[in-house]
C-alpha cells in the first residue's frame, strides 16, 4: 500500500504489517477486577471509568448508580481476600472520567461539572500504600454554571503536573459554548489559564508537551497552546468529534466521530491529510475506520503507538484491535458481556508489562502481551457476593 503526501510519497511494508500480526497474536486474558454485590439490595454499581497506578497496578475507578457517583481506590497488591477499597470522594453525579499524572495525582471530572483532585500516598516497604500519609483532596467547579465536565487529559509526554479538562454548557446565556482548562494537579487548586470556546467541547489530548488539542460538537481540532494560550482552529472533520489521542510524536492525533475514526498530521494543510481505503485516495484524513455511533464522548478506544496499534470497541460490543498503517482489523477480542464496553486503555503493570485493559459493567477486564495463559483468570473481587 502506498500513501502519497503532498510532502512526498511513503512506502508501508509489508513486515509492519506481519510485525503488528505477530504482536497482537500474544494478547491473552489475565485478570478481571470486580465489584461485588451490595448486600442490602442485591445489586452492583457500574464502573464509568478506570485508571491503573503504575506504581502499585491499584486501580483508581469511578463508580455508582444513577445520580451518585464514588472515586476509589481499589488496592490489588495484597491477595485476593485482602483486597479492599478506599474511597477518595463522592459527588451527587455521574463520573465522566478518571486518570493519574505522572506525578500519581489522581483526578475525575462529573457530568455537574466538578474535577476533583488529589495526591496519591507513596507506597510503603510492602508495596501497599501508606493511607495514614493521605491527606485528601480538593475539588472545585471550574465553569459556569450548567457547565459539564466531559474529559480530563494529563500531559504524560513531559514532567509538569499539567492536566487539561473540558466541557460545555447548555445555558442559552452562556458566554461561551464549550470551556477547557489548564490545571496543575496538586493539593491546591490551580487553574492556569480558561479557554472560552464559541462550540461545545467534548474531548482532549496533548499533541506534544506544550500544545493540547480539544474536540468540539461541531467537528473542530483546536490547538491550544500551553505556554502562551493561543489558540489555533486547525482542522474540521464536518462531525463531532468523540474523542481524541494524541499519537506522541508531536504531529499525529487520531480522531473519534460518529460512524468513524481519522488519523491527522498537523504537518499537513487541512485538506490534503489522506484516507487509508484499498485504493488510498486524497481527503480529510489519514485513516478511516467505521466505529458505533456515538455522540457522547468515546473513552472506548486507545492506541499505541510504539506498535502503530489502535484498539477500539466495535458494533458487537467486542474489542478490535486495528493496524494504524493500514487500518486493517488484525484481532477481535471477545468480552462476551452485555454491558457497553466504556474505557479502553494500553497500560504497563509496575513490572512494566503492556497490558489492554477495558471496563464495562462493574468490572475492569485485562489482557497482556505474552503473559502466561491462565484459563480459570485471576479474579480480584471487592466485597463479598
Amino acid at each position: 500500500m502506498t500513501l502519497v503526501r503532498e510532502q512526498g510519497s511513503m512506502r508501508m511494508p509489508a513486515i509492519e504489517q506481519v510485525r503488528a500480526e505477530t504482536f497482537t497474536s500474544q494478547l491473552q486474558r489475565e485478570h478481571k477486577i470486580s465489584l461485588g454485590t451490595c448486600h442490602s439490595c442485591g445489586t452492583r454499581d457500574s464502573v464509568y471509568d478506570f485508571a491503573v497506578d503504575t506504581a502499585t497496578d491499584g486501580v483508581v475507578w469511578a463508580i455508582g448508580r444513577g445520580t451518585q457517583g464514588t472515586v476509589e481506590y481499589c488496592d490489588t497488591s495484597v491477595s485476593a481476600n485482602q483486597r479492599g477499597t478506599v474511597a477518595l470522594s463522592s459527588f451527587a453525579s455521574e463520573f465522566t472520567s478518571v486518570a493519574i499524572t505522572s506525578s500519581r495525582c489522581a483526578a475525575a471530572t462529573t457530568l455537574s461539572g466538578n474535577l476533583f483532585l488529589c495526591k496519591l500516598p507513596e507506597p510503603a516497604t510492602s508495596g501497599v500504600l501508606n493511607w495514614d500519609e493521605y491527606l485528601g483532596g480538593v475539588s472545585a467547579t471550574p465553569g459556569p454554571a450548567e457547565t459539564s465536565l466531559w474529559n480530563c487529559a494529563p500531559n504524560h509526554n513531559s514532567n509538569s503536573d499539567m492536566l487539561v479538562a473540558v466541557g460545555s454548557s447548555d445555558s442559552p446565556h452562556a458566554r461561551a459554548r464549550g470551556h477547557a482548562f489548564l490545571v496543575t494537579a496538586s493539593r491546591n487548586f490551580d487553574i492556569a489559564a480558561h479557554h472560552h470556546d464559541p462550540q461545545g467541547l467534548r474531548c482532549a489530548d496533548w499533541l506534544d508537551p506544550t500544545v493540547c488539542i480539544l474536540g468540539s460538537t461541531q467537528g473542530a481540532i483546536t490547538l491550544w497552546d500551553s505556554r502562551t494560550h493561543g489558540t489555533s482552529a486547525r482542522f474540521n472533520s464536518g462531525r463531532a468529534i468523540t474523542g481524541l489521542r494524541g499519537l506522541g510524536n508531536g504531529s499525529q492525533l487520531l480522531a473519534a466521530e460518529s460512524g468513524s475514526m481519522k488519523l491527522f498530521d498537523v504537518r499537513m494543510p487541512t485538506t490534503a491529510a489522506l484516507k487509508i481505503r484499498s485504493r488510498p485516495s486524497r481527503s480529510e484524513a489519514a485513516l478511516y475506520m467505521s466505529t458505533p455511533e456515538a455522540k457522547a464522548p468515546n473513552t472506548a478506544f486507545d492506541v499505541l503507538p510504539s506498535a502503530q496499534l489502535v484498539a477500539r470497541r466495535d458494533d458487537e460490543n467486542n474489542i478490535g484491535v486495528y493496524s494504524l498503517v493500514t487500518g486493517r482489523r488484525i484481532r477481535s477480542l471477545k468480552t462476551e458481556q452485555s454491558a457497553w464496553v466504556k474505557r479502553i486503555r494500553f497500560l504497563e503493570d509496575a513490572q512494566g508489562t503492556l497490558g489492554l485493559y477495558g471496563c464495562w459493567g462493574s468490572a475492569v477486564e485485562a489482557w497482556t502481551f505474552g503473559g502466561e495463559e491462565d484459563d480459570e483468570g485471576d479474579i480480584w473481587v471487592k466485597g463479598a457476593a
